[in-house]
C-alpha cells in the first residue's frame, strides 16, 4: 500500500523515505493534495528478494515437515514459520496468499 507524503516533507526526509523504498514501500509524493510523483523499490531487487523469501519458506517448511509427527496431516506447504511468512507479506505488494 501506497503512503502520500507532502512534497515539501519528502524534501526535509528523502533519505528516510529511501529507507522505506529500499524495505519495499511505495511513497507517493504530493503537491496541494494532487500525486505528482511515485517513489517504489527497483522491480529486480524487489523480485529477488521475494524470490528469496519464497525459497525460504519451502525450505522450513520440508525441514518442520520433517520434524513433524509422522501421524499429523500437515503437509510441506502447510507448515510455514510465521517469521517467514511475515517477511514474504512484507516484501509483497501482491494479496497476502502463498501458493507453494
Amino acid at each position: 500500500m501506497a503512503r502520500a507524503v507532502r512534497a515539501s516533507e519528502a524534501e526535509t526526509r528523502l533519505h528516510q523515505l529511501l529507507d522505506e523504498v529500499e524495505q519495499g514501500e511505495t511513497i507517493v509524493i504530493t503537491r496541494d493534495g494532487r500525486a505528482v510523483a511515485r517513489i517504489v523499490p527497483e522491480a529486480h531487487l524487489r523480485q529477488q528478494e521475494i524470490d528469496q523469501a519464497i525459497e525460504d519458506i519451502k525450505e522450513r517448511a520440508k525441514q518442520q515437515a520433517g520434524s513433524a509427527s509422522k501421524k499429523s496431516s500437515l503437509g510441506v506447504t502447510q507448515v510455514i514459520s510465521i517469521d517467514v511468512w511475515r517477511r514474504w507479506m512484507a516484501l509483497s505488494s501482491a494479496p497476502h496468499t502463498l501458493w507453494v
